[in-house]
């Protein structure tokens, strides 16, 4: 989980323990106190730091500090938590609907169930049975009109059902294929990309909860604790400020004739 911070970049103006500067300090008086330094052995300048602050990305609630000014922590240490409880249950629902449209989505590229499919042979059966009862009987009343023992109407009201019943049966054929086929092509796609959605959401629910413990973004140590819990702070807003060896800066004036005697590093 990646914490949120903003650096302002302003004058420290509070108190530096000396440790912190003594080794630079020594360095400019020996250096002040060599042979060479006898038009001066004092320079005029300051010391300046830069605070980092924490902030939330989102208002909320404190429930926790982990911390105290003048703890030592480290790059990636959690520091302040804050109520993520709408978090939790966005991600919850994120998860849902990842589910529920990864079934959707299976279910439309398998087709039909097998108890559909089933279903779907058995009424198969059925019309095969009718259609040919239905040819056994046209073939039967055929020799009775050839025979002139039945008139002709009756030939052709078999007939007609025995067209009825290969209809029947070839809609029924029809019916099994596009169940073992599946949905169509756009409608495997459409519902393939709800899914994409619905795994983009879980992963911003997700990442929305873990903007609510706020981590350290370096080794530093803790200055300032500005919020405690159960107190709501708002987004951007300092919940505490940190503070590193690296953001330490002693700044003074050497006199142009003194200056080779300095050298970088």
């Amino acid at each position: 989980m990646n914490s949120s911070s903003r650096e302002l970049r302003q004058p420290y103006s509070r108190f530096i323990p000396l440790w912190r500067i003594l080794p630079v300090l020594l360095f400019i008086a020996t250096t002040a106190c060599t042979p060479d330094n006898k038009a001066s052995k004092v320079f005029s300048g300051y010391v300046t730091a830069d605070w980092l602050y924490v902030s939330a990305t989102n208002a909320g609630k404190i429930t926790q500090v982990m911390v105290k000014p003048g703890d030592h922590v480290t790059a990636g240490q959690p520091l302040v938590a804050l109520d993520d409880t709408a978090e939790q249950y966005l991600e919850q629902r994120a998860e849902a609907e990842e589910q529920a449209n990864e079934s959707t989505y299976h279910d439309l590229v398998k087709g039909a169930r097998p108890e559909e499919i089933a279903a779907i042979e058995a009424e198969i059966e059925e019309a095969k049975a009718k259609l040919k009862f239905e040819k056994s009987q046209k073939v039967r009343w055929q020799k009775l009109v050839d025979q002139g023992l039945a008139p002709k109407e009756m030939l052709d009201e078999i007939t007609q059902r025995l067209k009825v019943a290969s209809a029947h049966l070839k809609a029924l054929q029809a019916k099994r294929k596009v169940a073992e086929l599946g949905a169509r092509d756009d409608q495997q796609a459409a519902a393939l990309a709800r899914v994409k959605a619905a795994k983009f959401s879980k992963l911003l629910a997700q990442w929305q909860r873990s903007e609510r413990t706020l981590k350290s973004p370096e080794d530093a140590r803790v200055e300032e604790v500005f919020y405690y819990p159960g107190e709501v702070v708002g987004a951007g807003t300092p919940v505490l400020a940190l503070l590193s060896e690296k953001r330490i800066k002693v700044r003074f004036y050497i006199p142009e004739k003194q200056r080779a005697n300095f050298h970088i590093g």
